[in-house]
């Protein structure tokens, strides 16, 4: 079908070219009839009509781009662009190895960006989300009463108001014992955030989590998969989880990570146990300004709990960088990573000026046979959208790469700033593309402008091979070099500086002697002993004076959190546990 298609316009186009040719060919004759009856000669009649009439391809060429489809003259400048490359196999490989190399570090520098300060969390309208506290400026608890949350649930400030606390829990499987990240949320956290829904079996009901309802779990599909083995039956069996058995209700996909990005197990509750406290993620209302919201929601805090009288809310991001100097590294890095995508643009400019350059003859001899400017302009234009599409396929893959290095590359405590996985995504393609467009102007423009700006008489008498380009292109040419030249330099000097303030940085005195400490987590497996001080200072005590005997051993301190941060839920004081 796509054969008859082709042939049947094949023959459309060749008829069309008939007709003008019979209708150009009686004009012409009627203009040089007319001309010889002014008193000219045939010759200079004939001449003379040739001018008036403007150029016989020329005027072909605009018939055909009336009577054609545009898509099929696009397409066959596009396969001529091609073959054209293909001649020059050593131009064409380096000028889409530079341009993959820039658009493929470009496409890496914004998936890190989007993951650490764009949109660190892959939920529905993520700026509308935050981590909600009360507090000053000198520190608080990351922490509220249930009565205040269930306030801020029931205000007009939010959509909603949930809770989830972290916690390490120890995992029974067989004869070994695993400590994994956990959470306990309340049942309406999932929809809150992204309407999530379950891989298999199903979410928290608004019954879990109430007393004798507490034995329910929600794991994640990596721990499903790792842990128990991709086990179908999973699902309405029960788990050892702290030493007590746990019904599996569901399996949340791999990608829902909350609170944190290591969270792979979620324990219900209702918040109406004794001593219990709620860490609040809110979602602002739409139909309300923050400031606005923020204050409605200060009056319900205060009127539902006497002791926020003197405290004000306190909002943080639910993930992302929030430490300042890591968010001017990150700017600063994406913008070394700008200044590279210029420096190799700009060699492709060059390369694709010096290439039009050497064309010049024969674009003067299309010029001369009646090709206009625009149609000129167009087909060097055509090279230049070849050499992106290929360097944006080539820069598909080398963002994939150093996507891929980076995980190995940047700090751990750093990617998991972020819930969002550090992968290529739709945006990420779509910014390749965004990209390779932006290549097209910055280093095919120009060449083609000015390859393009030929004089047919001019141009044709340049017949040695030794002969020089226009005096524009000599000037552009060096005005390029110049520019790549201080882009280097500037590159040089701003990643020398970056790299001494990084050293800078790992050397300044923080106050804190680090050399020789290590640290470890403790988790209680039993409820009982997680709920009494005294029996966690006896355990405490006891492997305190195990570890002291350990050689090398010299001091042992225990703390709920470490410095300067303080504890995990605590900001501003420090508290004893141990008598």
């Amino acid at each position: 079908m796509a054969l008859i298609t082709t042939l049947r316009n094949l023959r459309q186009r060749r008829r069309a070219e008939r007709e003008f040719d019979d209708e150009a060919a009686f004009h012409l004759e009627m203009e040089t009839e007319a001309n010889i009856a002014r008193g000219m000669s045939r010759e200079e009649a004939r001449l003379t009509a040739l001018r008036a009439f403007g150029g016989v391809v020329q005027a072909r060429e605009n018939v055909r781009d009336t009577r054609v489809l545009r898509v099929e003259s696009l397409w066959l400048d596009a396969k001529y662009a091609a073959r054209s490359l293909m001649a020059q196999p050593r131009f064409t490989c380096a000028a889409v190895g530079m341009l993959a190399l820039a658009i493929g570090l470009s496409t890496a520098m914004f998936t890190v960006l989007d993951a650490l300060i764009l949109r660190p969390v892959p939920f529905r309208e993520p700026a509308q989300l935050a981590h909600v506290w009360m507090g000053t400026d000198r520190g608080g608890r990351a922490v509220v009463s249930p009565a205040v949350l269930k306030a801020w649930r029931d205000s007009a400030a939010f959509e909603g108001a949930e809770s989830a606390m972290p916690a390490t829990v120890l995992l029974e499987v067989g004869e070994t014992v695993v400590a994994r990240e956990s959470a306990i949320v309340t049942p309406g956290m999932f929809k809150m955030l992204s309407n999530v829904k379950a891989l298999r079996g199903r979410l928290f009901d608004p019954t879990d989590g109430r007393p004798g309802e507490t034995d329910r779990v929600l794991v994640s599909e990596t721990l499903w998969r790792t842990l128990y083995g991709s086990d179908a039956a999973l699902v309405g069996s029960s788990i050892t989880v702290d030493g007590r058995r746990l019904l599996v209700v569901g399996i949340l996909p791999s990608e829902f990570k909350f609170p944190s990005a290591r969270t792979v197990l979620w324990r219900p509750t209702d918040l109406n146990g004794p001593g219990e406290m709620a860490k609040a993620y809110v979602r602002f209302a739409s139909n309300m300004g923050r400031s606005d919201s923020l204050r409605v929601a200060t009056e319900a805090a205060r009127a539902a709990d006497a002791s926020n009288a003197q405290l004000r809310p306190r909002v943080y991001p639910l993930a992302g960088l929030t430490d300042s100097f890591a968010t001017q590294s990150v700017r600063v890095l994406a913008g070394g990573v700008v200044l590279v995508f210029l420096v190799l643009c700009a060699n492709v400019c060059g390369l694709l000026l010096a290439r039009l350059t050497a064309r010049r003859r024969e674009f003067a001899m299309r010029a001369a046979l009646g090709a206009s400017r625009a149609r000129l302009l167009r087909q060097a234009l055509a090279e230049s959208v070849v050499l992106a599409v290929a360097g944006m396929v080539g820069g598909a893959a080398v963002a994939w790469a150093f996507v891929s290095a980076s995980q190995q590359v940047i700090p751990e405590a750093l990617l998991l700033e972020t819930l969002k996985p550090l992968t290529l995504d739709a945006r990420a393609l779509l910014m390749t593309s965004a990209f390779g467009v932006v290549a097209i102007l910055v280093s095919g423009l120009l060449p083609a402008w000015l390859g393009t700006s030929v004089h047919a008489g001019d141009s044709l008498r340049v017949v040695d091979r030794g002969a020089t380009e226009a005096r524009a292109a000599r000037i552009i040419g060096r005005a390029l070099v110049t520019i790549e030249v201080a882009l280097a330099c500037t590159l040089l000097v701003g990643a020398t500086l970056l790299t001494r303030s990084f050293v800078k940085m790992s050397q300044a005195d923080r106050g804190l002697q680090t050399d020789g400490v290590t640290t470890v987590w403790l988790a209680f497996g039993s409820k009982g002993v997680q709920d009494d001080a005294a029996a966690r200072s006896a355990i405490a005590r006891s492997v305190e004076d195990e570890l002291r005997q350990l050689p090398g051993v010299r001091q042992v301190a225990w703390s709920y959190g470490l410095p300067p941060h303080g504890g995990m839920l605590s900001f501003g004081d420090w508290t004893s546990d141990l008598p």
